[in-house]
């Protein structure tokens, strides 16, 4: 039993650490492919592509009233940013790649909206 327990202490650093990254080679390989089938509409051809590999887009919203900055443009014209928060526009869609990601990356640029009343 202490050794099941000091296994899976072991494992999940190694399992953390590649989500986020993960994510953002995923988005790079979308975006590569994106500029290669040249529809002109790189955001819609990303979009698509990163869906089908198990991530949301979120853009700006999000719900609870935050938006997240996100590198969005860079995400439209279909090229990487050079800071690379144009993987915040996107989060895993698994219950559990979720809550992994918003423990890897719990803040993602988020800034509380105006509310105009």
């Amino acid at each position: 039993m202490a050794r099941t327990r000091l296994l899976l202490l072991l494992v999940l650093p190694l399992f953390l650490a590649g989500c986020y990254a993960d994510q953002k080679k995923q988005l790079a390989a979308c975006e590569v492919s994106a500029t290669r089938t040249g529809d002109g509409q790189p955001l819609k051809s990303i979009q698509a592509c990163m869906d089908s590999h198990g991530y949301n887009f979120v853009g700006y919203a999000v719900p609870g009233g935050e938006t997240v900055v996100c590198d969005l443009p860079a995400v439209i014209r279909g090229r990487a940013s050079a800071d690379g928060t144009d993987a915040l526009c996107f989060e895993p869609k698994g219950a559990l790649a979720l809550r992994i990601y918003h423990w890897e990356v719990p803040d993602r640029g988020l800034v509380p909206s105006s509310s105009s009343n």
